[in-house]
């Protein structure tokens, strides 16, 4: 249930990505990531895992990712 919770959020966090930063989705095996215009890939997915485990940000993720854009 955990997993299923952390992948929501992570995907959540990737669309604001996308729709603030104009980034698309990438599908890599099996992988999800957020390509933004500027060429870098984030895997807010993941970025939620480890906010999870005490080691990550969504709301910096969110926001390195969306810099580029404002």
């Amino acid at each position: 249930a955990v997993e299923t919770a952390l992948r929501g959020l992570g995907a959540y966090a990737g669309e604001v990505i996308v729709r603030q930063a104009g980034g698309e989705w990438w599908t890599t095996g099996g992988d999800h990531w957020v390509r933004t215009p500027d060429g870098r890939l984030w895997d807010p997915i993941d970025e939620a895992r480890r906010c999870f485990a005490g080691d990550g940000s969504l709301r910096l993720l969110c926001r390195d990712a969306t810099a580029a854009a404002l």
